[in-house]
Protein backbone atom coordinates (compact mmCIF):
# COMPACT_ATOMS: atom_id res chain seq x y z
CA UNK A 1 0.00 0.00 0.00
CA UNK A 2 3.23 2.33 0.42
CA UNK A 3 4.54 1.72 -3.18
CA UNK A 4 7.12 -0.27 -2.54
CA UNK A 5 7.86 -3.15 -4.57
CA UNK A 6 6.06 -6.97 -3.71
CA UNK A 7 9.09 -9.06 -3.85
CA UNK A 8 7.10 -11.83 -2.43
CA UNK A 9 5.47 -11.36 -6.27
CA UNK A 10 7.80 -13.47 -8.17
CA UNK A 11 6.76 -14.29 -11.90
CA UNK A 12 9.25 -16.86 -12.07
CA UNK A 13 7.56 -19.33 -14.59
CA UNK A 14 5.84 -17.38 -16.97
CA UNK A 15 6.95 -14.73 -19.23
CA UNK A 16 5.16 -11.82 -21.00
CA UNK A 17 6.45 -12.23 -24.86
CA UNK A 18 4.15 -9.13 -26.34
CA UNK A 19 3.52 -7.83 -23.15
CA UNK A 20 0.27 -7.95 -20.81
CA UNK A 21 -2.48 -6.27 -22.50
CA UNK A 22 -4.90 -6.28 -18.93
CA UNK A 23 -4.68 -7.54 -15.05
CA UNK A 24 -7.49 -8.52 -13.27
CA UNK A 25 -6.60 -9.53 -9.56
CA UNK A 26 -8.67 -12.02 -7.46
CA UNK A 27 -10.13 -11.35 -3.73
CA UNK A 28 -7.47 -14.53 -2.60
CA UNK A 29 -4.57 -12.48 -4.54
CA UNK A 30 -3.84 -14.27 -7.32
CA UNK A 31 -4.22 -12.48 -10.80
CA UNK A 32 -5.61 -12.95 -13.89
CA UNK A 33 -2.97 -11.63 -17.08
CA UNK A 34 -4.03 -11.14 -20.64
CA UNK A 35 -1.35 -10.59 -22.87
CA UNK A 36 1.13 -12.84 -25.37
CA UNK A 37 2.28 -15.22 -22.01
CA UNK A 38 4.54 -17.93 -21.93
CA UNK A 39 3.05 -19.68 -19.12
CA UNK A 40 3.26 -23.49 -17.48
CA UNK A 41 5.81 -26.27 -17.33
CA UNK A 42 5.63 -26.92 -20.98
CA UNK A 43 6.23 -22.72 -21.66
CA UNK A 44 3.03 -22.63 -23.87
CA UNK A 45 2.35 -19.21 -25.58
CA UNK A 46 -1.20 -18.07 -24.11
CA UNK A 47 -3.51 -15.26 -24.44
CA UNK A 48 -4.60 -15.65 -20.67
CA UNK A 49 -3.37 -16.89 -17.64
CA UNK A 50 -3.82 -16.99 -14.45
CA UNK A 51 -0.80 -16.29 -11.28
CA UNK A 52 -1.36 -17.98 -7.76
CA UNK A 53 -0.58 -15.23 -4.99
CA UNK A 54 3.44 -15.63 -5.07
CA UNK A 55 3.58 -14.89 -8.94
CA UNK A 56 3.72 -18.22 -9.97
CA UNK A 57 1.99 -19.65 -12.97
CA UNK A 58 -1.35 -21.81 -11.40
CA UNK A 59 -1.59 -24.64 -13.58
CA UNK A 60 -5.01 -25.33 -12.42
CA UNK A 61 -6.49 -22.54 -14.74
CA UNK A 62 -6.38 -24.16 -18.67
CA UNK A 63 -8.12 -21.74 -20.82
CA UNK A 64 -8.58 -23.33 -24.67
CA UNK A 65 -11.24 -21.38 -27.42
CA UNK A 66 -11.20 -18.07 -29.24
CA UNK A 67 -8.24 -15.54 -29.03
CA UNK A 68 -8.70 -13.97 -26.48
CA UNK A 69 -8.51 -9.56 -27.00
CA UNK A 70 -9.41 -8.46 -23.10
CA UNK A 71 -10.36 -9.67 -19.25
CA UNK A 72 -13.26 -7.74 -17.96
CA UNK A 73 -13.86 -8.65 -14.19
CA UNK A 74 -14.23 -11.27 -11.99
CA UNK A 75 -17.34 -13.53 -11.70
CA UNK A 76 -18.09 -14.53 -8.29
CA UNK A 77 -17.46 -18.03 -8.27
CA UNK A 78 -13.63 -17.02 -8.70
CA UNK A 79 -14.01 -17.18 -12.80
CA UNK A 80 -13.77 -14.52 -15.42
CA UNK A 81 -15.51 -12.61 -18.32
CA UNK A 82 -13.18 -12.26 -21.16
CA UNK A 83 -14.04 -10.95 -24.55
CA UNK A 84 -12.83 -13.20 -27.30
CA UNK A 85 -12.97 -13.33 -31.34
CA UNK A 86 -16.12 -14.67 -33.01
CA UNK A 87 -15.25 -16.33 -35.97
CA UNK A 88 -18.24 -15.00 -38.17
CA UNK A 89 -16.73 -11.61 -38.74
CA UNK A 90 -16.06 -10.58 -42.52
CA UNK A 91 -15.15 -7.40 -43.99
CA UNK A 92 -18.34 -5.14 -43.30
CA UNK A 93 -19.19 -6.93 -39.47
CA UNK A 94 -16.82 -7.40 -36.45
CA UNK A 95 -18.36 -9.75 -33.98
CA UNK A 96 -17.25 -10.20 -30.32
CA UNK A 97 -18.33 -12.60 -27.97
CA UNK A 98 -18.17 -12.15 -24.13
CA UNK A 99 -17.61 -15.20 -22.10
CA UNK A 100 -17.62 -16.18 -18.77
CA UNK A 101 -14.70 -18.70 -18.03
CA UNK A 102 -14.93 -20.95 -15.00
CA UNK A 103 -12.35 -20.87 -12.19
CA UNK A 104 -10.67 -23.58 -14.46
CA UNK A 105 -10.34 -21.63 -17.30
CA UNK A 106 -13.33 -23.90 -19.19
CA UNK A 107 -16.28 -21.40 -20.51
CA UNK A 108 -19.53 -21.58 -19.00
CA UNK A 109 -21.50 -22.90 -21.99
CA UNK A 110 -25.20 -21.15 -20.75
CA UNK A 111 -22.85 -17.93 -20.68
CA UNK A 112 -21.99 -16.30 -24.37
CA UNK A 113 -22.79 -12.73 -25.30
CA UNK A 114 -22.66 -11.72 -29.27
CA UNK A 115 -21.82 -8.04 -29.70
CA UNK A 116 -21.26 -7.11 -33.08
CA UNK A 117 -20.23 -3.56 -34.90
CA UNK A 118 -19.69 -2.33 -37.96
CA UNK A 119 -16.10 -2.05 -40.01
CA UNK A 120 -14.75 0.92 -41.43
CA UNK A 121 -13.35 -0.17 -44.64
CA UNK A 122 -10.69 1.30 -46.68
CA UNK A 123 -9.16 -0.52 -49.71
CA UNK A 124 -9.36 -4.38 -48.25
CA UNK A 125 -8.11 -3.20 -44.99
CA UNK A 126 -10.58 -2.62 -41.64
CA UNK A 127 -10.16 0.04 -39.44
CA UNK A 128 -12.11 0.94 -36.00
CA UNK A 129 -13.60 -2.62 -35.87
CA UNK A 130 -16.05 -3.26 -32.58
CA UNK A 131 -14.60 -3.08 -29.32
CA UNK A 132 -15.59 -3.39 -25.34
CA UNK A 133 -13.27 -1.37 -23.13
CA UNK A 134 -14.74 -1.76 -19.83
CA UNK A 135 -17.20 -3.97 -18.13
CA UNK A 136 -18.61 -3.08 -14.51
CA UNK A 137 -21.05 -5.29 -12.08
CA UNK A 138 -23.66 -3.60 -10.42
CA UNK A 139 -24.56 -4.56 -6.70
CA UNK A 140 -27.55 -6.64 -8.16
CA UNK A 141 -25.50 -8.41 -10.02
CA UNK A 142 -25.89 -7.18 -13.43
CA UNK A 143 -23.32 -6.46 -15.37
CA UNK A 144 -22.05 -3.07 -18.08
CA UNK A 145 -20.61 -3.16 -21.03
CA UNK A 146 -19.55 -0.15 -22.71
CA UNK A 147 -16.69 0.32 -25.60
CA UNK A 148 -18.01 0.81 -29.76
CA UNK A 149 -20.52 -1.63 -30.90
CA UNK A 150 -23.82 -2.18 -32.55
CA UNK A 151 -25.80 -4.74 -31.27
CA UNK A 152 -25.88 -7.02 -28.41
CA UNK A 153 -27.38 -10.67 -29.04
CA UNK A 154 -29.08 -8.92 -32.02
CA UNK A 155 -30.59 -6.31 -30.76
CA UNK A 156 -29.35 -2.47 -31.32
CA UNK A 157 -27.43 -1.22 -28.23
CA UNK A 158 -25.09 2.05 -29.10
CA UNK A 159 -22.29 1.33 -27.13
CA UNK A 160 -23.55 0.66 -23.49
CA UNK A 161 -25.57 -2.09 -22.90
CA UNK A 162 -26.62 -3.66 -19.49
CA UNK A 163 -26.72 -7.94 -18.94
CA UNK A 164 -28.77 -10.11 -16.62
CA UNK A 165 -26.16 -11.86 -14.02
CA UNK A 166 -27.10 -14.82 -16.09
CA UNK A 167 -25.84 -13.00 -19.65
CA UNK A 168 -29.08 -12.55 -21.05
CA UNK A 169 -29.66 -8.54 -22.58
CA UNK A 170 -31.20 -6.50 -20.17
CA UNK A 171 -34.08 -5.03 -22.18
CA UNK A 172 -35.35 -2.68 -20.20
CA UNK A 173 -32.08 -0.71 -20.51
CA UNK A 174 -32.17 0.52 -23.61
CA UNK A 175 -29.42 4.14 -24.18
CA UNK A 176 -31.02 5.17 -27.60
CA UNK A 177 -28.37 6.10 -29.82
CA UNK A 178 -25.91 5.89 -27.26
CA UNK A 179 -22.70 7.87 -26.21
CA UNK A 180 -22.07 10.21 -29.91
CA UNK A 181 -18.89 9.13 -31.93
CA UNK A 182 -16.89 11.33 -32.64
CA UNK A 183 -16.85 13.14 -36.30
CA UNK A 184 -14.52 10.16 -37.78
CA UNK A 185 -16.53 7.94 -36.50
CA UNK A 186 -14.35 6.77 -33.91
CA UNK A 187 -14.85 6.17 -30.37
CA UNK A 188 -12.66 4.36 -27.57
CA UNK A 189 -15.44 3.43 -25.20
CA UNK A 190 -17.00 5.06 -22.32
CA UNK A 191 -15.79 3.51 -18.62
CA UNK A 192 -18.49 2.83 -16.64
CA UNK A 193 -18.37 2.51 -13.13
CA UNK A 194 -20.69 -0.66 -11.30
Amino acid sequence: ADGRLDETFSPARWWAELGVESVVPREDGSVYLVGMIRAGATNDLVRIARTLPDGSVDDAFHYVGNWVYSAGLTSPDGGIHVVTSNLKSDLQTTYLDVLRLRPDGTPDRGFRIEVSGRNYVIGSDIHNPPTIVSMARQVDGRLLLAGKFDRVNGVVRRNVARLEADGSLDRTFDPGTGPALSSDGSNFGYPVRG
